[in-house]
């Protein structure tokens, strides 16, 4: 038995030795294959790793491929270089005679039920400058704005969970009332305050409560942007640039300390007097106690030439923005352009539902100012045969 395992062992050894002599004299050989295989690897690796990557590139070039959406231009009949209305309300008055800048709340209701029967809906400033508005096909944009900053027109009370929420008795709180009833009614309007913003008010004295954070970031969250409505509202007319600059500085500087450092972007001029054409750069850019602001549009108190031109015509000044006021039975008021537009559908904005794409009729390209147009894909159409035209 020792005989055999001593042979078994001796056999291993032998195999052992000559293994060992294979892997010392082919020692060169085998790194190289090593070294191969391990090449093929890496470059298997990279070649998986690159395909994925670049499918991965196409993948999301393909998701950025912007789908445009089917336009009936004859039913629809768009016109995305259209008048778009922007409308001044002030404050709740419930006498029955009353200032013709101030509703009731019966009446803002009414308004309210006339733009949404009538196909309106609502915009913010944001969207009516840039033109990126998003409603359906056949629809007409409307922007809302409030002067003052009257707590008639917003202010928050506490809810039976000591929640701050709007109040309902307020024209913002009306029209939170009807959007939730109309959900398709759209958002947006802007509050162009002054001076201890809805603290105050002369025709109604509704409850009030919060501090200014609270009620920016409610206007906010609801989807409404803060304008500037400068600090005194004194006729800018008569202020030179520093008085201009201190005017809107300070309102500025309010809702910087108390809405997230946001700075005020729009504002309405006092009575709707502009400034002197010099002190105009005053309104635009400026800087009050070491807080900037820039305003990129300022509205009027009434409507003027060239009345409510769209923002990619040629003729739009986006310091120079007309406003009807909101009443009924006076010349030039928000009805009579209602009734006006009523009657001739063809000169208001119309959208075509799809807001990568301005469609707009071929009369009126003499007059669009491409470089507004630029971020869109623009379509003119002839609106006898409703073709396409260069």
């Amino acid at each position: 038995m020792a005989k055999n395992e001593n042979k078994h062992n001796d056999e291993f050894a032998n195999k052992d030795k000559s293994f060992k002599f294979f892997i010392k004299k082919n020692r060169y050989y085998l790194i190289i294959i090593v070294l191969i295989i391990g090449i093929i690897s890496i470059v298997t690796f990279n070649v998986k790793h690159f395909s994925k990557y670049t499918n991965t590139e196409n993948n999301i070039a393909s998701k950025d491929k912007t789908e445009y959406k089917s336009i009936d231009y004859k039913t629809v009949k768009p016109n995305e270089a259209g008048d778009i209305m922007v409308i001044m309300y002030h404050s709740i008055d419930n006498k029955v005679k009353h200032f013709p800048w101030h509703r009731n709340k019966k009446e803002f209701r009414n308004d309210l039920e006339y733009m949404y029967k009538n196909g309106y809906v609502l915009i913010s400033m944001k969207e009516y400058l840039s033109n990126d508005i998003n409603i359906p096909a056949g629809k007409t944009p409307i922007l809302l704005t409030f002067d003052d900053g009257l707590k008639s027109c917003f202010s928050l009370v506490k809810n039976k969970e000591g929640k701050l929420v709007v109040n309902n008795d307020t024209l913002i709180g009306i029209m939170e009332e009807f959007k939730s009833e109309h959900p398709d009614f759209g958002s947006g309007g802007v509050l162009y305050i002054t001076e201890n913003p809805f603290d105050y008010d002369a025709y109604y004295n509704n409850k009030t409560e919060g501090d200014y954070k609270d009620k920016f970031r409610v206007l906010t969250d609801l989807g409404y942007e803060v304008g500037n409505h400068t600090y005194h509202h004194y006729n800018m007319n008569n202020l030179n640039k520093r008085e201009i600059m201190e005017e809107i500085g300070k309102v500025n500087n309010l809702v910087y300390k108390n809405n997230n450092k946001t700075a005020t972007s729009y504002l309405a001029y006092p009575y709707g007097d502009k400034p002197k054409e010099e002190n105009l750069k005053a309104v635009k850019n400026g800087e009050y106690k070491g807080i900037k602001y820039n305003m990129q549009s300022a509205v009027l108190a009434a409507p003027e030439p060239p009345y409510f031109t769209n923002p990619v015509n040629k003729d739009f000044d986006p310091y120079y923005i007309s406003r009807a006021i909101a009443n009924k039975g006076q010349h030039m008021d928000m009805y009579w352009y209602f009734d006006f537009y009523e009657k001739h559908p063809e000169k208001k904005y119309i959208s075509d539902g799809d807001n990568t794409i301005l469609s707009i009729p071929s009369t009126y390209k003499k007059n669009i100012d491409s470089e507004k147009t630029k971020s869109f894909k623009t379509i003119y159409y002839d609106t006898k045969t409703y073709k396409t035209v260069e």
